[in-house]
């Protein structure tokens, strides 16, 4: 861990429940090595811990994060019947409980924030949106799950294509509300047993389209401060960037909504296949609707890519 931390990984760890002291002993002798904690309780137990989460903040250094483990009253914020796995993690629909929470007594100061699910069925554009608001709104900090795997422990998501463009649609959110703290339900293929998926490796730890899209999208965009113009675009200064999430291969993309106010000003686009890497261009031209579309005289990639309108582009 040491090694890697060094080298630029930070590390977040979970637990069910409040650490032992022989964890807390440990901690002090390698300081500065996690830089945050996900405590996982009962809705019930959380005010009673304040104590303890505290502690483990002044102790650790680290950030420390509540999440909620799911029981059975709490079917009637994500409609789940009664399952057999653990499951945790705050939802958006319980801000008056969360309310509740922040005003106990010693709570606000011990956490620096909640963990929340985002759910295979959420975009998480939307999801990450609505959290910011909800941290900000609060005062607190936000740790997002966003999940690969589905809700069923028998549902399987293996298609390369769909994690593809969740990986995209995450990480473009979150470069909008960089205060947000996100992290992916899982890094390797999991192919067998229960809530198979595929995930940013596979066994061999060969890099699946998720892993290069995610390193791909960063070194695209990573060193921008962006501004949200739409659903899926951004501007940096004089750039304007519009993530293109498609289904299969296309000649051109209309984007009227999005479009519409550039001018022939930025007469060239660049396209950046957010899988392999690789950049060509295209042309903006009127639309028929009286926008604008993107035209290239080669298929656009079907994988997840980018947009990039820039004056002499």
């Amino acid at each position: 861990m040491r090694l890697l931390r060094d080298a630029g990984h930070e590390f977040i760890v979970y637990s069910y429940g409040l650490p032992s002291e022989n964890i807390f002993s440990l901690l002090e002798k390698t300081p500065r090595l996690v830089s945050a904690f996900e405590i996982v309780l009962a809705r019930r137990g959380m005010a009673s811990a304040a104590a303890g989460l505290k502690q483990l903040r002044e102790r650790s250094g680290a950030d420390v994060y509540l999440s909620k483990l799911r029981m059975q009253e709490d079917a009637k914020f994500d409609g789940a019947t009664f399952s057999h796995f653990i499951n945790h993690g705050f939802l958006a629909a319980e801000r008056e409980q969360l309310r509740e929470l922040l005003a106990t007594d010693g709570l606000r100061g011990a956490v620096d924030g909640f963990v929340f699910r985002v759910a295979r069925r959420e975009s998480p554009w939307e999801a990450l949106e609505t959290l910011a608001g909800l941290g900000k709104a609060l005062d607190v900090g936000v740790l997002a799950h966003v999940r690969l795997a589905g809700e069923g422990p028998a549902d399987a998501h293996m298609d390369d294509h769909a994690n593809a463009c969740r990986v995209a649609e995450t990480v473009f959110a979150n470069l909008f509300w960089p205060d947000l703290v996100t992290c992916f339900d899982t890094f390797m293929d999991v192919d067998r047993g229960y809530f198979p998926r595929s995930g940013f490796i596979d066994r061999r730890y060969d890099p699946r389209p998720a892993a290069r899209v995610y390193a791909n999208l960063h070194s695209a965009l990573g060193d921008r401060r962006l501004e949200p113009v739409a659903r899926l675009v951004a501007r940096a200064g004089d750039e304007l960037f519009a993530l293109v999430l498609p289904e299969e291969k296309q000649s051109s993309v209309t984007l009227d909504q999005i479009l519409a106010r550039l001018s022939s000003d930025w007469p060239e686009v660049r396209v950046i296949d957010l899988v392999t890497g690789t950049l060509s261009k295209a042309a903006l031209v009127p639309s028929d609707a009286g926008g604008f579309r993107v035209q290239s005289e080669t298929p656009l990639p079907r994988w997840p890519y980018l947009l990039h309108f820039a004056q002499g582009a």
